[in-house]
């Protein structure tokens, strides 16, 4: 900042009057018809608008006038500053604080964004602090929001008392979010979140971010049954703390491919308290849109808290309603821990390829109606590579593939490892008049099949190849 105004005498006098220095209105502040209250200050300085750092009085009309002339709008000094409207912030301006630890800017109107890019291209929010400080039940709001816009960036920010996002991606491209810090939001609006990636947004990037927000979803990229599919979407890199019904969701109805990708998240806590406790997956992919969707190396532990229904596929990752056309869904490299009920990995009600590999799930002991990996009423499955464990002492599956009165088919099941519990470690059932066909279960590793156990159970199983499978402790009948 010192080295934008030692810049500006080239192009904007300081005049010398009364022993004092001012800096003339610019060319862009006389366009913009800019009030100047405190001339001293540099072009762009929020204060030289008449911005109070102290919060006795409002500072919204000096930040607008500050974005309206200036490239860069920033806070040279740090203070607290209360607003009460929305700031629209044109194309190709920077909005900067100075620091989140400075610069903080308090909000009383829970129905509008505080910082709101419409139809503009490189925006830039950043180092600065946002406190809403009244609830509201108006979605589609937050401190920053980028609508129908692209290439803009929220970064090194601090959001504090939300009530629906904390940065809404609505209609947005190529738009980053990044080193942001969520936490504390107040009222339960549905489907409220700490970052809220919106309808037709695409091709933007949610990394390195602190989700602490505690509302609904931590972050949830969202087709709202309007025929949108935000695709190709990055969310990577993120800690994700307590939530009420998501950590991370992928929530697109609309058919299509999407291809979005959720890589590298550390996901925990996550309470399943809301929608009647049907929900409470650390990462949540539903849809027919869903087709692509990439989750590769994240760590997921202590979900589903408080939920108590199995409706919307509850486990540490769940998939669900992948169809047939779908471009294939992949799981993989992920570690699912500390889950107390229902199941680490659970696929449901899909019928498109589903690759689950190379995972690490285990449940603890006292959890034993879940099962490390789960695969229900769905086809085209391929569960390869995994490391599926639970307590010796918990009466369960390690993989489970069953069929309650319906057909599934094409299921591979190889080179696993699975440990623990005192049943089948490896599970083909179906129920209902239900029915397996098309299987494949090879070159597994099962360890401590309890003595009503055998490794590998199928029950109902039409074409099956099972074989090469070992168990290296086996129960006491022998089988």
């Amino acid at each position: 900042m010192l080295l934008a105004c030692a810049a500006l005498p080239a192009i904007v006098p300081r005049v010398a009057r009364a022993q004092t220095c001012e800096y003339e209105k610019t060319p862009a502040e006389l366009a913009a018809g800019a009030n100047i209250v405190d001339a001293a200050r540099c072009p762009g300085d929020w204060r030289r608008y008449g911005a109070d750092p102290t919060g006795a009085a409002d500072s919204t009309a000096a930040i607008q006038a500050a974005c309206n002339a200036n490239k860069l709008a920033f806070d040279a000094s740090g203070g607290t500053y209360i607003v009460s409207a929305q700031i629209t912030v044109p194309s190709g301006v920077t909005v900067r604080g100075a620091g989140v630890s400075a610069s903080h800017i308090t909000c009383a109107n829970g129905s509008t964004s505080i910082f709101k890019a419409a139809g503009a291209n490189a925006v830039v929010i950043e180092k600065i602090k946002f406190s809403i400080t009244s609830v509201s039940k108006e979605a589609h709001t937050a401190p920053v929001e980028f609508y129908k816009s692209s290439n803009c960036s929220c970064t090194e920010c601090e959001m504090v008392g939300c009530n629906w996002a904390g940065v809404l991606l609505h209609d947005a491209t190529f738009c980053t979010v990044d080193h942001c810090y969520f936490h504390d939001f107040q009222g339960a609006v549905h489907d409220s979140s700490d970052v809220c990636i919106y309808t037709n947004s695409n091709s933007n990037t949610v990394t390195n971010n602190r989700c602490f927000g505690g509302n609904w979803h931590g972050i949830m990229i969202q087709d709202p049954y309007n025929n949108s599919l935000p695709s190709n979407n990055l969310v990577a890199n993120n800690s994700v703390g307590l939530h009420q019904a998501y950590g991370i969701a992928v929530y697109v109805p609309t058919a299509g491919d999407t291809f979005n990708r959720v890589t590298g998240n550390s996901v925990e806590n996550i309470q399943g308290s809301v929608l009647e406790n049907n929900s409470g997956a650390g990462i949540y992919v539903v849809g027919a849109g869903a087709g692509g969707t990439t989750l590769a190396n994240n760590t997921i532990r202590n979900c589903c808290v408080q939920t108590t229904q199995r409706s919307l596929a509850p486990a540490g990752i769940g998939i669900n309603g992948i169809s047939l056309t779908a471009a294939p869904v992949t799981v993989t490299g992920n570690t699912v821990q500390e889950i107390r009920a229902h199941d680490a990995i659970l696929i449901v009600s899909s019928k498109g390829s589903i690759a689950v590999s190379g995972n690490t799930a285990s449940l603890p002991s006292g959890n034993s109606a879940g099962t490390p990996i789960r695969i229900e009423a769905s086809s085209n499955v391929s569960v390869t590579g995994n490391s599926a464990e639970r307590a010796p002492d918990s009466n369960g599956r390690c993989i489970f593939v069953y069929a309650n009165a319906i057909s599934v088919a094409n299921i591979s099941v190889t080179d696993n490892s699975c440990s623990g519990g005192s049943y089948a470690q490896i599970e083909f059932a179906v129920a209902g008049g239900g029915k397996i066909s098309d299987v494949v279960c090879t070159k597994n590793i099962c360890r401590g099949a309890g003595a009503n156990g055998n490794c590998v159970r199928t029950v109902g199983v039409e074409n099956a190849t099972v074989e090469s499978n070992q168990c290296l402790t086996r129960p006491a009948n022998g089988a």
